[in-house]
């Protein structure tokens, strides 16, 4: 399994310098407002992602993509405090990250002024084509995507097609205390569960077992690759949520799929933290804060995550308590 272990970013959009390091299978990113949790999963995807003609799992350009999510014009500034009135534009800027790929290390720089990535050299062909196989499926999955209604109609053939639909059954049911026998897609392009004796349409459910159903179908076409969710929590009860966390990071596992996910709820940390512990995958929690274009990420284990809200400590407000 390659894992996507640090990645350094200089001039890119409102951070001037930041690293983030140690991340491992399941992350989860919090931190305030423009601490630069988006930023840094835009930054991911445009490092693995950066021809203009390479698309992810769901057929996206990075630079297209974002482009759209943010409304963006093509130019990029930054912001600084110690400077309200003046835009300083963004020039040379640079990712630098470190995979890993078993016991060996693969560290890469991509110029983002010319989207050229260099790889260092003296690495096997095998592991140089696990690397690309990585990078050609990494996806963003934000918010606005867990209302596509495009994803189960799109996706569905090739999901039939290997039949991964029985497993997505079993997920919902066990995620969702469902007794649903099936899945089928009747025309014109509405998905229907079905059960004993009835059937039910999918949009019938509610955004949450809608939303759930989306990301999971994206996850399942995933393998050996990295997942970037954003606000999973979204149309999720607590409850749901915590079954749906689990059976996102026993899919990603299965699938040797990495999860970086960014969230404003204590109730996902909770979730996807027990989510990964039963799916025995190692998690960390990053603390992202940003002053003056540099951001700085604070790497918390599960004990200390557990220690700290046991103790009452919200791992969100970290920076309150120094």
């Amino acid at each position: 399994m390659i894992l996507l272990q640090s990645l350094k970013i200089e001039n890119f959009r409102g951070i001037r310098e930041g690293e983030i390091a140690g991340l491992t299978e399941v992350n989860i990113l919090i931190g305030r407002n423009n601490s630069g949790k988006t930023t840094l999963i835009e930054a991911m995807h445009k490092f693995c992602q950066p021809s203009s003609g390479s698309a992810d799992i769901l057929g996206r350009s990075a630079s297209r993509y974002w482009e759209l999510v943010r409304n963006d014009t093509g130019e990029q500034t930054l912001r600084y405090k110690n400077l309200p009135t003046k835009l300083v534009q963004a020039s040379g800027e640079v990712l630098d990250a470190q995979l890993q790929y078993g016991c060996r290390r693969v560290r890469s720089l991509l110029d983002m002024s010319d989207k050229s990535i260099s790889w260092i050299r003296g690495n096997p062909p095998e592991i140089a084509d696990k690397v690309e196989e990585f990078r050609s499926k990494v996806t963003p999955y934000r918010s606005q995507d867990l209302l596509d209604q495009n994803v189960e109609s799109r996706y569905w053939p090739e999901l039939l097609a290997t039949r991964k639909d029985k497993q997505l059954v079993r997920i919902l049911n066990t995620a969702f205390a469902l007794q649903a026998e099936s899945i089928q897609l009747v025309p014109p392009n509405r998905m229907m569960l079905l059960f004993e004796d009835y059937g039910v349409p999918l949009r019938q459910l509610g955004d949450g077992a809608q939303s759930a159903i989306r990301t999971l179908i994206v996850l399942e076409l995933m393998s050996n690759s990295l997942f970037l969710l954003e606000e999973p929590e979204c149309h999720q009860h607590p409850g749901s949520l915590e079954r749906f966390a689990a059976a996102v990071c026993r899919l990603a596992k299965e699938q040797q799929v990495q999860l970086v996910i960014s969230t404003h709820s204590a109730e996902c940390v909770r979730a996807f933290m027990k989510g990964a512990a039963g799916a025995k995958s190692d998690a960390a929690v990053f603390h992202l804060s940003l002053t003056d274009g540099k951001q700085e990420s604070r790497r918390l284990d599960p004990e200390t995550v557990e220690t700290l809200q046991e103790t009452g400590v919200d791992v969100r407000f970290l920076d309150l308590y120094g």
